[in-house]
C-alpha cells in the first residue's frame, strides 16, 4: 500500500494559509488605522462580488453540487465563517426569493404556496421544490424560461 503525496498545489496552499495565519495573529491586534492584511484582501473582494452576484452564487452552488459530504460541510462552514448566517439559511432564502421571483414574473400571489409551506413545516414534512414544480405551479412552460 502506497502512501498518496499530496500535489504540490496543496503543498504551496498550506504553506501559504499557515503563513497568512500567522501574519494575521500579528496584526489582528495591532492598534493602528493604517493595519491591513488578508482582511482587507478579503473585503475587497466582497466588493468585487456584489457586482457579479448571480456568478458568484452559481458558482458556489456548483462547486456545492459536484464536492463529496466532507466538501460540501467546508463550504457551509465557511459560508457561517464569511456571512455570520448558515448555509441552511441561506438556501431556505435563496429559494423563497427565487419562488418569488418566478411567480411574479406572472403576476401570481405567493400567499397559497407561502401558506402549504408553513403547513408543511408545522406537520413536519419540509419539501424542496424542484424547478419544474415552481414553473408548474406558476403557470409557466419550459418554453418560457
Amino acid at each position: 500500500m502506497s502512501e498518496r503525496t499530496p500535489p504540490k498545489v496543496d503543498e504551496w496552499r498550506n504553506g501559504m494559509v499557515e503563513q497568512v495565519s500567522e501574519y494575521m495573529d500579528l496584526i489582528k491586534d495591532m492598534d493602528a488605522k493604517e493595519a491591513t492584511g488578508a482582511d482587507t484582501v478579503l473585503a475587497e473582494a466582497f466588493e468585487e462580488i456584489q457586482d457579479n452576484s448571480t456568478d458568484a452564487v452559481m458558482g458556489m452552488l456548483d462547486v456545492y453540487t459536484r464536492s463529496d459530504t466532507s466538501g460540501r460541510s467546508a463550504i457551509a462552514e465557511v459560508f457561517h465563517a464569511l456571512t455570520g448566517e448558515t448555509f441552511d439559511y441561506f438556501l431556505m432564502q435563496a429559494s423563497d426569493e427565487c419562488q418569488q421571483t418566478l411567480c411574479l414574473v406572472e403576476d401570481e400571489s405567493l400567499d397559497d404556496l407561502m401558506e402549504q409551506k408553513v403547513e408543511d413545516y408545522r406537520a413536519g414534512r419540509l419539501e424542496t421544490y424542484s424547478i419544474d414544480e415552481v414553473r408548474a405551479h406558476c403557470g409557466l412552460s419550459n418554453d418560457q424560461r
